[in-house]
């Protein structure tokens, strides 16, 4: 299941927030939320919640002192339904499921607004599909603008197709740190951090404050042996540190790559997908000029030329002895 919020008024209006089955998204002004709109000056800091389920989806009000509304109706928490528009601020967004058209593609909010989720569903499960349909790959752009990219990036987005080819031409106009940040996004979670140890090893690894070192071993360790114990240790590991050095980002990566990030005898919260790339691009801008300020681009280029190897395996993911 994918869901997409169009966001058909307001100052960020023709925007899109795209998330993915098992997805938690936080909606509001400031960066403290994982999509933020700065320029909708109703929004509250963090306003609301969005969460996409295998079969729906479900909205939940987070600012205490701001208004939240499903089709005008102020609610605290409410089932999504296709063609549903939530109102925040300033801000229309309206809700698509996987494929399906936004109002106004032939389609009435109203005719929308009567397909209940398990309809939608149902309907969905019993169109023809082909006999080995493959999960479509999101296009350099979507990426991008699921990154919530700048626009200097969206415009480089535009004028390409996919993923790899974008990490090729943000790096090819030195927007380095932007093609780190679409890299970490593409590799598997536990590639994306190992891939994070692997290029902060060489120049910093032995630099780091023990504290950094401690957090730096905890995500190697995470890598190597990715069990929850040891995810939450990371979690640990890094709340000993300041932040100021690559290794405690690299553990927080390792920590957003589980599947909650309250404590074990609490209701499970997902994270976030873009967290773990965060963390890793995060730490890998600290480590391109980690020790020596005049080495970044010379870093970068080893950084991301390394990436490529992780994926295929070239440098392999470490194995428990």
């Amino acid at each position: 299941m994918q869901l997409t919020l169009q966001i058909t008024a307001g100052p960020h209006a023709g925007r899109k927030v795209l998330l993915r089955s098992g997805q938690v998204a936080r909606i509001g002004r400031t960066e403290w939320a994982d999509f933020s709109f700065p320029q909708d000056a109703e929004l509250a800091d963090v306003h609301f919640a969005v969460q996409c389920q295998l079969h729906g989806a479900k909205v939940r009000k987070l600012a205490a002192d701001k208004p939240l509304a499903v089709n005008k109706q102020q609610v605290t928490e409410a089932e999504l339904k296709a063609g549903d528009t939530i109102q925040a601020g300033q801000s229309a967004f309206v809700v698509v499921f996987d494929g399906a058209a936004a109002p106004g593609g032939g389609k009435s909010t109203a005719t929308l607004n009567t397909i209940s989720g398990a309809a939608f569903v149902a309907a969905a499960s019993a169109a023809p599909q082909p006999a080995e349909a493959q999960p479509k790959e999101p296009t350099a752009l979507e990426i991008a603008e699921h990154l919530q990219m700048s626009e200097d990036a969206l415009k480089v987005a535009a004028t390409v197709k996919t993923g790899p080819e974008l990490v090729a031409a943000l790096a090819g106009k030195g927007l380095f740190a932007k093609a780190v940040r679409v890299q970490a996004h593409l590799l598997p979670k536990r590639h994306a951090v190992w891939w994070g140890v692997v290029c902060v090893e060489p120049d910093c690894a032995d630099q780091l404050p023990p504290p950094e070192r401690a957090a730096y071993d905890a995500a190697r360790e995470w890598v190597t042996d990715p069990t929850e114990a040891n995810r939450r240790r990371c979690e640990t590991a890094a709340g000993r540190t300041k932040y100021e050095a690559p290794g405690s980002w690299l553990a927080m990566g390792a920590f957003w790559s589980g599947e909650s990030l309250t404590p074990a005898d609490m209701p499970a919260v997902a994270p976030d997908d873009k967290l773990p790339g965060q963390a890793v691009t995060s730490s890998l801008m600290i480590a391109s000029v980690f020790g020596d300020s005049t080495k970044g681009k010379e870093r970068y280029q080893a950084f991301l030329a390394k990436a490529p190897q992780v994926a295929s395996g070239a440098i392999p993911l470490p194995e428990k002895k």
